[in-house]
């Protein structure tokens, strides 16, 4: 799909009129821009990159003489491990989207949006900025929804809610935001080799939207710096809550060894084989219990006022 803009009007139109000189945005295939290679001025070099496998994201730009090419390997939200592949072809004034891998069709059902919003607002420098703009998107909801999961578990840690696959989480967090926070660099790159604009196809205002880009893109990798810093934070409390909690049963443990080592010394002092008073005493039996209730209770008020438990 072509659509031409006319004053601030998008209007459908035949891909042809993207070798024409009128300004205009389009999407189409990959197999639509192999047919269509001479139209594009795509060469054999810029096609087979197309199809290169990437097994990270990475965005890449190639300048030519006329146009420029910026290939995006763009995250996705569901599944940080995938990704939705596209190409940018950038001429005076025109601007068509690529194709490349897409599973979920989420880039054409964002260009239909976007042509949608813009039908009669049209001018080439807001379209061309929310074509690139909503690949920020995607990753911008994952920190929301990172962040919303790192207070949730600030407070399990709080509230002592210590569950065990917590530390899991964590390093799967930890992941998920360095990989959003390398596809933003990769963002910040192109976006500032735009701003270079090596082929002289681009207007000052043009460049002022790739400067808004660029910021956005740098201000949400810092913002997902941030996250990977607080989730080292959350760590390091789960880990002192844990040490906290390790250390009071071992306090609990030793307290209750101390109160029955006098009662272990009783025990072996009346156990030895030796001829004593209290054996031929009325009411030694009773009274050793006595005995060994009052070093209890005693034992249990000292660690209680010296506040051990």
């Amino acid at each position: 799909m072509y659509y031409s803009i006319t004053g601030r009007e998008l209007a459908p139109a035949d891909v042809e009129k993207f070798g024409q000189p009128e300004p205009g945005v389009g999407l189409m295939t990959l197999s639509e821009a192999v047919s269509r290679r001479e139209l594009l001025g795509l060469d054999d070099f810029e096609l087979e990159s197309f199809k290169k496998p990437v097994r990270h994201f990475h965005a890449g730009i190639e300048s030519r003489d006329d146009h420029s090419l910026i290939l995006i390997n763009a995250i996705n939200r569901d599944n940080v491990e995938e990704y939705d592949r596209i190409a940018f072809l950038l001429r005076r004034d025109k601007l068509l989207l690529i194709q490349i891998e897409d599973a979920d069709d989420s880039v054409s059902q964002g260009f239909g949006a976007i042509i949608n919003k813009r039908l009669h607002s049209a001018a080439y420098e807001t379209l061309m900025y929310d074509l690139f703009a909503q690949f920020l998107e995607n990753g911008e909801e994952i920190l929301d929804d990172t962040e919303e999961e790192m207070a949730a578990m600030e407070s399990a840690i709080t509230a002592g809610r210590l569950e065990r696959e917590l530390n899991d989480r964590i390093c799967l967090l930890r992941n998920r935001v360095s990989r959003v926070k390398r596809y933003y660099d990769e963002l910040v790159d192109v976006g500032e080799a735009l701003e270079e604009d090596d082929t002289g196809i681009f207007g000052a205002s043009c460049k002022r939207f790739f400067r808004r880009f660029t910021d956005k893109a740098a201000r949400l990798s810092q913002t997902a710096q941030a996250l990977s810093e607080n989730l080292v934070y959350i760590r390091e409390a789960l880990s002192a809550a844990l040490d906290y909690n390790m250390n009071f049963t071992m306090k609990v443990f030793t307290v209750v060894s101390v109160i029955f080592l006098p009662l272990t010394l009783i025990v072996g002092w009346y156990g030895m084989n030796f001829s004593m008073p209290e054996f031929t005493w009325k009411y030694g039996y009773i009274g050793v219990i006595v005995l060994s209730i009052i070093v209890v209770i005693v034992c249990v008020l000292y660690f209680r006022k010296k506040k051990y438990f």
